[in-house]
């Protein structure tokens, strides 16, 4: 009885955090791959061959899911609890902001570099047409980020949040897997005026496109403001695709 009182309590510590919940998995299936080892007596040759690939293959699978969380998604390894306090926590997500400083700037960098590639086009002082030729030159460039904007961005509005009527910017739908990524930049563009971890209660996103409010896990769930709700969904899961206008409004 007290082995199993540590053990719950072992699990309880290690179920705070995602690397406590990976240790519990591991602990578990080797657990309970000894009590089938114990009683191999029983089991057949073949699958007493099963469990030795089982138990060769499974340490290997997991170093290498490990590697690659350590490598491409550390920072989602940890809970808010794990940090000293919740500037540490908030300080780690800036970090996120500030290694996108010029995905904003983006749809402008497209639009001057076009306009910097047609501008170069030389035409001689006596052509007739030369000036024609440049506005035509000019409408295209026009059109040309036009396209580009309709097919590969989103556009991003938080005038009602702000009340800066320059709050409007267009953001590479590419650049967002999932919703989670996408709140978090939305967040970062609109922290002066909201709480972190408030999505559904002090704002929320409207696709002008349909009209819809989507709605993010802490909202399908009802959960508190104030505690992390990851939502891993893709944008074209919850209605959002290049060329969306994203409204952001108080609920």
């Amino acid at each position: 009885m007290n082995s199993l009182q540590e053990f719950a309590q072992s699990a309880k510590a290690l179920s705070r955090n995602p690397l406590g919940i990976i240790s519990l998995f591991i602990v578990l299936i080797y657990g309970f791959a000894s009590i089938v080892v114990g009683a191999s007596d029983k089991l057949q040759p073949e699958e007493r061959y099963l469990m030795i690939i089982f138990m060769t293959v499974f340490p290997v699978l997991v170093l290498a899911v490990f590697g690659w969380l350590v490598s491409c998604h550390y920072e989602k390894l940890y809970a808010p609890q794990d940090y000293n306090n919740d500037e540490s926590f908030l300080k780690s997500m800036a970090d996120k902001k500030d290694g996108r400083s010029d995905l904003r700037n983006l749809d402008t960098q497209i639009e001057d570099k076009v306009n910097s590639v047609l501008s170069t086009v030389r035409l001689k002082d006596d052509d007739p047409d030369g000036d024609e030729l440049k506005e035509n030159l000019k409408n295209a460039a026009e059109q040309i980020t036009s396209e580009i904007r309709k097919s590969s961005f989103i556009t991003i509005d938080t005038r009602k949040i702000t009340q800066d009527d320059d709050d409007v910017m267009e953001l590479p739908v590419s650049a967002f897997k999932t919703l989670n990524e996408l709140t978090d930049e939305i967040y970062f563009l609109i922290e002066d005026h909201v709480k972190p971890f408030t999505y559904g209660h002090s704002w929320v996103i409207k696709n002008c496109t349909d009209g819809n409010i989507i709605k993010n896990s802490r909202m399908i769930t009802q959960t508190k403001p104030g505690v992390p709700v990851p939502d891993e969904r893709s944008l074209s899961e919850v209605g959002i695709k290049a060329g969306s206008i994203l409204e952001i409004i108080k609920p």
